[in-house]
């Protein structure tokens, strides 16, 4: 449990470097600005598109961790595949209208035992869109965020270089540490603030020690956009120094990519070969006499649910050993 925790606390510390990253690279294009920013804003709406997401973590020049995901977002469907720290697949949580689906629990010998939740059918499913949705980026907490971002960035419009290959256009844009607005700076004096004021805190943790100073040494992202405005990819990376309660400097480097593929045309598919036949309401009813509830099963060699296995009970609850 404490490595999930930390593992979502890095998860979202990195997010919001990268979102934070993006918005200034939208906001610094100079004469495509426009086309840019409305590109990112685009993107985080995107419907039935397949996103593919990475960010590694360094400090101190050594490596720290990866999070990295594989995400498709379907009309009635949602897919997500997990990776550990080491790029290797880790499992994946898949939801539909009626199922969801997800990896559950490794048994004393090995075995790996999945989950199902069977449900009614909802009227929604899961977001389809990647962060927002149709209705969020036409709202006037986009428009708002928007105008922010031009207040912040300001004169660094200019900090900009532009390419075209074969209608792509390539935009990059470098931001130093003495190029951070004095807006920024303030925003990041009152994390620094608010972090230093915390008592307790677990020094094994470098995300969770409290910081006495936060500097931005370097920004620089780079982004793809298509001829018809669509942003297909987006790479972020970014460098900061941090001096903690403890006296301790540290050097954190965050290099993050995001890339966006089939937009409009991706279909989420179960990845458990005739899960959706099997596991329907009335095949509850007749294990449990219920039309909804969790099941308990593990896989045959070619993916599909080994029928023998499915169980209502929890694997764990019989075996005692948790990994």
């Amino acid at each position: 449990m404490k490595k999930s925790v930390k593992a979502r606390v890095l998860a979202l510390a990195v997010a919001s470097v990268f979102l934070c990253g993006a918005l200034t690279v939208a906001a610094v294009m100079g004469s495509p600005y426009e086309t840019l920013k409305n590109a990112v804003l685009d993107a985080l709406a995107y419907e039935n598109v397949t996103v593919e997401t990475q960010a590694v973590v360094t400090i101190n020049g050594e490596f720290y961790d990866r999070q990295k995901t594989f995400s498709v977002y379907g009309d009635d469907s949602y897919l997500n595949y997990d990776f550990d720290k080491d790029g290797n697949p880790d499992g994946y949580f898949y939801r539909s209208k009626t199922l969801t689906i997800n990896r559950s629990y490794v048994g004393a010998d090995g075995t790996q035992w999945y989950d199902a939740y069977i449900h009614p059918d909802f009227d929604y499913y899961y977001p389809n869109s990647f962060v927002l949705t149709t209705e969020d980026r036409n709202s006037a907490r986009v428009r708002f965020m928007e105008l922010a971002v031009d207040a912040l960035v300001g004169d660094l419009k200019n900090n900009i270089t532009m390419s075209s290959n074969g209608g792509t256009r390539l935009i990059q844009g470098t931001l130093t540490e003495s190029q951070v607005p004095e807006l920024a700076k303030a925003g990041i004096d009152v994390l620094v603030e608010e972090s230093s004021s915390r008592e307790y805190y677990n020094e094994d943790d470098p995300f969770d020690i409290p910081i006495k100073s936060l500097t931005i040494n370097y920004l620089h992202g780079e982004a793809e956009v298509d001829p018809q405005g669509n942003l297909l990819s987006l790479d972020f990376y970014a460098k900061a120094t941090v001096v903690d309660i403890l006296g301790e400097t540290k050097v954190f480097e965050f290099d993050c990519e995001v890339r966006f593929s089939s937009i409009g045309a991706t279909e989420a598919v179960c990845p458990v070969p005739g899960a959706k036949q099997l596991l329907t309401t009335d095949y509850m009813k007749a294990k449990c006499g219920s039309g909804f509830g969790t099941v308990y099963f593990t896989l045959n060699e070619d993916g599909s649910i080994n029928a023998g296995s499915v169980t209502t009970t929890y694997p764990g609850e019989t075996e005692r050993t948790y990994k």
